[in-house]
């Protein structure tokens, strides 16, 4: 079907329009209560017919226009995989969505958790296409029932035909899309959890896209809140999320919808749980009074029901409390008497419960003094009591401790009892970690600053300075006697009794003690106005002054200097022992979280700057001394002292290795050996001097033999005396002219050299044998291969135990 739109720019579009733009413009009614069954019947019957016959012939017409393609993509819908059959339904569906029905249904039927590869490909395939070609963006789809019907007659047949076509369509439409939902409620009910989360993605995708079915897909997700899975509630809670984003006025039909379910019967208190883990974070604004008062209403029929159960340190009591502190400034006018009947509850839950929920709890009844001044305070004495809880110390809602200190010591109009607070926290910051003692600091800098008119602390050298003990001059240990009473023998130490108004501490009559000095400090005083905090100086904050952390010590003396902290980070992050630690393990920056609404900044923040920067990156080291935080400091001294050892540890190794080049160089042996053929001939000379030493090392050793033998063979001793000075002799022969040692000689001097040493010239080897007797060739063969073994020196060899002398034939041993 050709295109009639136009573009921004005027000219005609190639896209073909879709099937709700092609229907005919008819005065319509919207009053059809009196609609006659009979006429009804009728025209059903009517429309189904035109719509059977104006299909078939598209599809003739199709058959004949493009045959061969129309051929191939039936082949594909009936032989080919799954994944091209249903693209080619698809493609049908899309080229004609009136004429392709039972394709819709088609499609529609194979939604089914049987089959649960083919459901997930042909679900999320089903989806785009309802979006996109079949759903009308503007408006909900009507059914066949709620046309008129009636003013067909007045119309020609060419148009009631066509009117009919296009609203039959329509109304079988409407079928197969709650048909498409309902499967889609079957899916999300399997046993597996992925499959259930894609369920519930594709309906808050239909339900975000399209108002069309809008109450069944809404009550659907809601209802997955109550699942038994953590992952399947907690997905339903993101994607109800992302529907609100997009459609924030749905919120009051939402919530509706949520109060439903929450009070159904025999809901589990799990589902209840998640409903309001959602509930709490829905965004509010000035204008939604009414919706606010709704949530608190909620809230407090929930709160009335955990009270019953005794339920009162829960995740329930905390998520509550949490509800109703964010929705009541927005409906604070309407439910201020309300809360004040349940105030003593909430006090109750201040002492009572854990400390997150004694959190939420305050903040609640800070919220609640700022609207009655009457339990003000009430409200001061809980939270300076709260502040002495070792929970405060290892608290994970550390930022929302501070910010109810915060604003309770801003909007506190005496003086005396800021000061009571503020010398409490300094005590709580001498036992807290760095990134809290830090915080800490922080917070008293800027209630000073903002009270700087009405609060005025006197840090006094002599009150505010160290704590003086006294030293004795020896270090021995002395004992001294407890002092006795005469007549009781009963120990009897004096009792220091605290003083002050609204004291725990009674005597035994349940009397309070009287003061014993007006201007002593009460650390245990119930009401903070009586504590006498401003007595005294802040000796805490001498003794922050000295911290082994820079900064908590930096922080302090600027409060002793009486000067404002400054600081653009977030402290309770940047000096934390994690964030320590990262900046030590050179790992790369995590992302920056998604854009979007939050309900926690701390998650989100990003160090800048400085303390973004990786402490051995060359950017960090190149920063000047004077530009680095106190914080970072230690460390940025600690690598500067590192890079500069590993220069200095490469510059000394680039300096022996040029040493050793140069060592190694030509120029440098020609100086020490002066040239190089000098050298080879000094070596050849110590080689054959160590020869000639070894020579004469075995002819000595051979003398000394002999002697061992009998001394009555005087003819053998007196050869044996001229072979050595043969010997002799034919050592001295192996040199040249020149007197240097020649390590080759020619072939007849060598055999005329083993001659006149009675040595035969193919005896020569390893195996060869001395011919002191002058023995036959045949002889001394025969003994060559008797040494050697029978495979002629290749096997085993038979090592001889010592020197052996061969002489006429036979074979004798020295020992």
């Amino acid at each position: 079907m050709k295109s009639n739109q136009y573009n921004k720019f005027g000219l005609p579009t190639d896209e073909p329009l879709k099937w709700y733009q092609t229907e005919p413009n008819v005065e319509t009614s919207n009053d059809v209560s009196d609609l006659d069954q009979n006429l009804l019947y009728k025209y059903s019957k009517v429309a189904e017919n035109l719509l059977a016959e104006e299909v078939l012939k598209y599809n003739n017409k199709q058959h004949g226009n493009n045959r061969y393609q129309h051929n191939w993509m039936k082949t594909i819908m009936s032989k080919g995989t799954l994944a091209d059959k249903v693209a080619a339904q698809i493609v049908q569906v899309q080229n004609s969505p009136i004429h392709s029905l039972a394709l819709i249904n088609n499609l529609t039927s194979m939604v089914k958790v049987g089959k649960k590869k083919e459901c997930l490909q042909v679900m999320e395939n089903l989806v785009e296409l309802w979006l996109n070609d079949l759903l009308v963006p503007d408006r909900k789809l009507v059914p066949f029932s709620a046309r008129p019907l009636h003013i067909l007659e007045q119309l020609d047949q060419a148009l009631q035909h066509k009117c009919l076509l296009h609203w039959w369509f329509e109304g079988r439409l409407k079928e197969f899309y709650i048909a498409f939902i309902k499967a889609l409620e079957v899916i999300s009910k399997d046993s597996i959890e992925s499959i259930k989360g894609k369920a519930i993605g594709c309906m808050s995708k239909l339900l975000a896209a399209n108002a069309e079915q809008e109450q069944l897909l809404l009550a659907q997700l809601v209802n997955k809140l109550g699942d038994p899975h953590q992952e399947v509630a907690s997905k339903a809670i993101h994607y109800l999320q992302l529907v609100l984003r997009k459609h924030p006025n749905m919120q009051p039909v939402v919530l509706e919808e949520v109060e439903k379910m929450i009070f159904r019967p025999n809901i589990q208190p799990k589902a209840q749980y998640y409903s309001v883990c959602f509930l709490i974070q829905f965004h509010l604004s000035l204008e939604d009074k009414n919706l606010a008062s709704s949530m608190i209403n909620l809230y407090f029929c929930l709160f009335k029901a955990c009270i019953k159960k005794g339920e009162l340190d829960s995740k329930m009591m905390q998520n509550l409390l949490s509800g109703v502190k964010r929705a009541f400034p927005y409906a604070k006018d309407s439910f201020s008497d309300t809360l004040a009947d349940h105030v003593d509850t909430l006090h109750k839950l201040v002492h009572v419960s854990s400390f997150g929920v004694a959190l939420h709890a305050l903040c609640l009844l800070h919220q609640v003094a700022q609207a009655s001044s009457s339990i003000e305070d009430r409200f001061y004495s809980a939270l300076y009591k709260k502040m002495l809880d070792p929970e405060a110390l290892k608290t994970k809602h550390l930022a929302l401790f501070l910010n109810i200190v915060y604003k309770s010591l801003k909007n506190d109009s005496k003086p005396a009892r800021v000061q009571a607070y503020v010398k409490r926290l300094l005590q709580l910051a001498l036992s807290a970690h760095s990134n809290l003692a830090c915080s800490i600091l922080y917070l008293v800098s800027q209630v000073i600053c903002r009270n700087r008119d009405q609060i005025i602390l006197e840090l006094k050298a002599e009150e505010s300075g160290t704590v003086k003990f006294e030293e004795d001059d020896d270090e021995e240990e002395k004992y001294t006697d407890v002092k006795l009473n005469e007549d009781e023998e009963t120990v009897k130490p004096e009792m220091t009794k605290p003083s002050g108004s609204w004291s725990w501490v009674e005597d035994k009559q349940g009397r309070r003690p009287q003061n014993s000095d007006p201007n002593e400090y009460e650390p245990f005083s119930r009401n903070p106005l009586f504590s006498k905090a401003e007595k005294v100086g802040l000796r805490e904050l001498a003794l922050l002054a000295s911290h082994y952390h820079p900064t908590v010590a930096l922080f302090a003396q600027n409060l002793l200097d009486k000067e404002i902290i400054k600081y653009s980070g977030d402290i309770l992050v940047d000096f934390s022992s994690a964030r320590f630690l990262d900046r030590f393990s050179f790992k790369n920056p995590k992302k920056e979280a998604q854009k979007g609404p939050v309900f926690s900044r701390t998650s989100q923040y990003q160090p800048k700057g400085v303390r973004s920067l990786r402490i051995d990156s060359t950017r960090f080291l190149n920063i000047s001394e004077e530009q680095i935080p106190k914080e970072d400091l230690f460390m940025y001294q600690y690598m500067q002292k590192k890079m500069q050892a590993m220069a200095e540890k490469k510059e000394e190794e680039e300096k022996d290795e040029s040493d050793n080049e140069s060592v190694n160089s030509e120029e440098f042996e020609k100086m020490l050996f002066g040239n190089r053929k000098d050298l080879d001939d000094d070596d050849d000379d110590d080689e054959v001097e160590e020869d000639e030493e070894i020579d004469e090392g075995s002819l000595d050793f051979e003398h000394d033999v002999v002697k061992a033998e009998k001394s009555g063979k005087g003819k053998k001793t007196k050869k044996r005396q001229v072979l050595h000075e043969d010997d002799d002799d034919e050592d001295g022969d192996f040199s040249d002219e020149e007197g240097l040692p020649s390590d080759f000689a020619s072939a007849e001097e060598f055999a005329e050299m083993l001659q006149n040493a009675g040595i035969d010239d193919n005896a020569a080897g390893s195996h060869a044998v001395r011919n002191a007797d002058n023995s036959h060739a045949k002889q001394l063969k025969w003994e060559q291969n008797r040494e050697r073994g029978p495979w002629g020196g290749g096997g085993n060899k038979r090592k001889a135990k010592g020197p052996m002398i061969m002489g006429k034939g036979k074979k004798r041993k020295t020992k």
